[in-house]
């Protein structure tokens, strides 16, 4: 039965709600990527100097995953979806930025930024439409693996600096 209404769209918005998301996750790698690199270059200790610098790279490996996962949609540009997701993540990022002790540093990235990032990422995991974004799941289990890794990783050798 024809009732003449249009369809509802739902599939292009969720799609359009997708590439915002990922656009926020880019973000947040990239600024994580260059705030490590920064790091590196003004870090004393040699261990965290390198852990900083292979981390770091992990970062911008997931902003180009998550560059490569957008949905492809007519007047989409991604780079311009590749937004702070909100203005605490701003803050956040900026506040650590400012820091100097490397113990500081750590401690943010290692007790608040990545915590908040793989918990939010496996959300999204669990969130996830497989029929409207295949293969993304696969992708966020990707990335956590490295994120996972890389939190252990940072908080033992906190451990180490405050001993």
């Amino acid at each position: 039965m024809d009732t003449g209404a249009a369809p509802i769209e739902i599939f292009p918005t969720a799609m359009w709600t997708l590439a915002g998301r990922l656009g926020g996750y880019r973000w947040i790698e990239t600024e994580l990527f260059g705030l490590m690199g920064n790091w590196v270059t003004v870090t004393d200790e040699p261990a965290v100097r390198v852990m900083l610098s292979a981390q770091s790279l992990h970062h911008g490996w997931h902003a180009d995953v998550w560059l490569d996962r957008f949905p492809e949609l007519r007047g989409l540009n991604p780079q311009e979806m590749c937004v702070a997701p909100s203005s605490e993540w701003q803050e956040l990022l900026s506040e650590a930025a400012r820091l100097t002790s490397t113990v500081q540093r750590l401690s943010v990235l290692y007790e608040q930024l990545l915590p908040r990032v793989i918990a939010d990422y496996e959300d999204f995991a669990e969130s996830c439409d497989e029929v409207a974004a295949p293969g993304l799941v696969r992708w966020i289990q990707h990335v956590l693996l490295d994120d996972h890794a890389d939190l252990a990783d940072g908080r033992a050798l906190i451990a180490l600096l405050r001993d």
